[in-house]
């Protein structure tokens, strides 16, 4: 077979296109962030106690982690635009 058989001249690929590679690279990629996140909780089950305000409370290091994560996020999420727009004026 020669160039000139192949639409546009070129010559047959093996192995993966574009969008396979990208797919393949996608799946690796949550394969391992899988892995990460899985150790990653197993290696902060330990309890500890946690201080509020007003009273202590004891919980898994990963609970208490993922507390702070998603108060830290809802913070940011409902945090007004014009504060926003406030503090990038600010920094300028």
């Amino acid at each position: 077979m020669t160039d000139r058989d192949t639409p546009g001249g070129k010559p047959p690929e093996s192995g993966l296109d574009d969008r396979q590679r990208r797919q393949l690279a996608r799946v690796v990629v949550l394969v391992v962030v899988g892995i990460l996140l899985v150790t990653f909780i197993f290696q902060n089950t330990r309890r500890v106690h946690v201080h509020f305000v007003f009273f202590t409370a004891e919980s898994s290091l990963i609970w208490v982690i993922v507390l702070a994560l998603a108060l830290g996020f809802l913070g940011g999420w409902l945090l007004p635009p014009s504060i926003r727009r406030w503090r990038a004026r600010r920094r300028r």
